[in-house]
């Protein structure tokens, strides 16, 4: 870290000079404004519901079942109606792993799991644990199973069911003791509450997983369903997640929708028990690799009681233990809204304000996950009630919706960075150390948001540089040029203020035998210009002309760094892109 730092003072003294003096200045560029407009409601067909293994049932009770599926999977459980299973935790990730999975007609199951290279299709050698159960209602019951004694950072492949009826095999893998991870939040889904609720659920989560196949678990904020005392609701839920939640843990929030009637949704989900006493899996916490998570039960949230007293200084007393780097709470309904209508719940949101906000903002959070009110939005960081400059010195409030449902006609409150109408998405949270980086994707996977948190650097962040492209001369995007040509090369500001600010962007090209993703090589060429960034952020675009040393089977790594007006830099660069030169015209 020391070195790297050094090496990036050094290099930014460089190019100050450079600049200052004109040298070395072969590109020119501009800078464009980049608005994100809302998407259009997805409309997306249901197509999976629950998974349906046998007809063990009654001819009426199996034509339920079937009514719910439009996958149909092999019959490897026999005489069953069997409810996707789902991973959670309720101990420690490295070491334990958490199944629950229902089946209808049967008292007992097990699960059978061994480490991904001693795997075989029938299990052979594998260990087995017995399930608890409970009744969900009559003939059908809810399993768990918490798997422990495992090893750190290893791959277990698993099964559930009993002998001679067993699903299909899944995998899943411990957690380490890790500072760079990834993982996923997602706000209300509401499956139920319309025919394309549950197809809108299963497109999000497979973009989600299909574009970050490594994150380690998921987070999501309440409202999974429109009714929580439906059982078919929960299981087109569970079955539409198929491949994803039972791959990795899904660590839920009770909603407004599960509080009501929380006793399916305790029943579903085996959560952890260090919550207070009486409101165990209500409110809960667990860390992972340098990262607390803190969940609660807005429902409980209230300013007086015996729920409040318990869970406000559970909370208290909680974060104060936490010794890790990052700090994250979730909960349902937001403090900070940005809607004021039927439903937006203000009431509760100022209850929240003023005796919840205090407990995170003087326990050091760093994020305060949240739902309810069907959009998009994030805040400027907000510490007592005021923005902050720093991404560092307030708690950033995220609003996810992974629903078809939204509310529309979102507030001007100036505490909002960024607001979506009629976006169902999902946000990935990347930690690095001491770096969060956050990018949120709508179904279709395009970026409508990101943001970064750096508590390792003393510059100030205030523009940062989110990702680079490059393109031909009519602005599309491509991944090579030919040698001795032209190149032009795009890159996106991300502005983590509430008024516009004014940076120099640099663009610098490197190549040769010892240049790399992060130093080294030649410089061909740098480009400087001068940007006003407006808070929806600005795409900068820099034109190069190829010298004629270089040559076909090349690579060039591109540096974007952004400096202050004068000069100083106030970010760490950006050095995440690279392209090749290929010897035919592009």
């Amino acid at each position: 870290m020391a070195k790297g730092k050094v090496r990036l003072k050094k290099l930014s003294v460089l190019l100050v000079l450079m600049l200052v003096v004109g040298l070395v200045l072969t590109g020119q560029g501009l800078a464009e404004e980049t608005l994100v407009q809302p998407d259009s409601g997805l409309q997306v067909a249901p197509t999976v519901a629950s998974q349906v293994y046998g007809a063990g049932a009654s001819e009426d009770e199996a034509t339920v079942y079937l009514d719910r599926a439009a996958l149909q999977t092999s019959q490897t459980v026999a005489s069953q109606v069997y409810v996707q299973s789902v991973l959670t935790w309720t101990a420690n990730p490295q070491t334990t792993q958490t199944v629950s999975w229902g089946v209808y007609g049967t008292a007992s199951g097990k699960v059978q799991y061994i480490q991904e290279d001693d795997y075989s299709s029938d299990f052979s050698g594998a260990l087995e644990k017995d399930a608890v159960s409970s009744e969900l209602y009559p003939g059908f019951n809810q399993f768990e199973v918490e798997l422990d004694n495992l090893q750190p950072g290893t791959t277990y492949a698993y099964r559930v069911g009993t002998d001679g009826c067993w699903s299909e095999p899944a995998i899943f893998t411990t957690a380490t003791e890790t500072d760079n991870f990834s993982f996923m939040f997602m706000g209300d889904v509401h499956a139920g509450y319309n025919e394309n609720s549950v197809g809108v659920w299963q497109q999000l989560l497979a973009q989600a997983y299909a574009d970050y196949p490594d994150i380690k678990f998921a987070l999501q904020a309440g409202d999974l369903v429109n009714d929580a005392n439906d059982s078919e609701q929960w299981s087109q839920l569970f079955s539409a997640a198929a491949g994803v939640l039972d791959h990795i843990p899904l660590m839920p929030a009770a909603g407004n929708h599960e509080s009501s009637d929380s006793d399916l949704f305790l029943k579903y989900f085996a959560l952890p028990q260090n919550g207070p006493a009486g409101y165990e899996e209500r409110h809960y916490s667990f860390d992972y690799g340098n990262a607390h998570f803190v969940v609660l039960d807005s429902s409980l949230m209230g300013s007086e009681g015996d729920a409040y007293q318990a869970g406000i200084s559970w909370l208290e007393s909680d974060l104060q233990n936490s010794s890790k780097n990052w700090n994250f709470v979730m909960f349902h309904v937001p403090p900070y809204t940005a809607y004021s209508g039927v439903g937006g719940d203000d009431a509760q949101a100022e209850i929240l304000k003023q005796y919840w906000v205090p407990v995170l903002e003087r326990n050091g959070v760093d994020m305060a996950l949240v739902g309810h009110q069907h959009m998009y939005m994030r805040t400027y960081p907000m510490y007592e009630d005021q923005i902050q400059k720093n991404p560092t010195d307030g708690i950033s409030y995220l609003m996810g919706n992974a629903s078809n449902k939204f509310y529309i006609n979102p507030e001007q409150y100036d505490y909002i960075a960024k607001v979506l109408t009629n976006t169902t998405c999902y946000t990935l949270l990347n930690i690095d150390g001491d770096v969060l980086t956050m990018t949120t994707r709508d179904a279709e996977g395009n970026v409508v948001d990101e943001y970064k948190i750096n508590k390792g650097s003393t510059m100030t962040a205030q523009v940062t540089v989110s990702g680079a492209k490059l393109l031909n001369s009519s602005y599309q995007e491509i991944t090579s040029v030919s040698a001795q040509g032209y190149c032009r090369l795009q890159a996106h500001l991300n502005n983590n203020t509430s008024t516009q600010q004014k940076a120099v962007t640099v663009f610098q090209l490197r190549s040769g035998n010892d240049a790399a993703a992060d130093c080294g090589g030649e410089s061909l060429g740098i480009a400087s210009l001068k940007v006003d960034v407006p808070t929806a952020g600005a795409d900068v675009y820099a034109d190069f002309t190829l010298p004629d040393s270089i040559s076909a089977g090349s690579k060039i790594y591109v540096d974007v760094y952004v400096l202050d007006e004068a000069n100083v830099p106030i970010d760490e660069p950006y050095q995440k892109f690279s392209f090749n030169i290929t010897s035919n015209n592009q």
